[in-house]
């Protein structure tokens, strides 16, 4: 990752986390399955390549991969244009993210 600011990153994941309870609180869906889906952008993909990388890529890292999947089939469905797929990649990669996905292999 580039340089970040520190002080506004612990910022940002407090209000995130802040603002999920306080949706759950306020009889949201915990469960992200109807109300709680926007939460969902990007990490289902992110908890499987979690879950292949034996943990070792980072939940961040992973979330940001999980969202350009997710930006990628909204474009080859048509529902974004390929400029604004385009531009997502370039915030990611700008921030320096490793866009890069990990292959399974077989061990023998």
């Amino acid at each position: 990752m580039r340089d970040r600011d520190m002080e506004a990153m612990q910022y940002t994941i407090y209000r995130c986390a802040e603002m999920h309870m306080h949706h759950i609180a306020q009889g949201g869906d915990p469960f992200e399955s109807g109300s709680s889906r926007p939460l969902d952008f990007g990490h289902w993909a992110a908890h499987k390549l979690e879950y292949m990388t034996n943990y070792e890529l980072r939940h961040g890292e992973a979330v940001a991969k999980g969202i350009v999947l997710d930006v990628v089939y909204a474009h080859l469905i048509g529902l974004i244009n390929e400029a604004d797929l385009n531009r997502v990649v370039r915030v990611f990669q700008n921030i320096g993210f490793d866009l890069s996905f990990p292959l399974a292999t077989e061990k023998r």
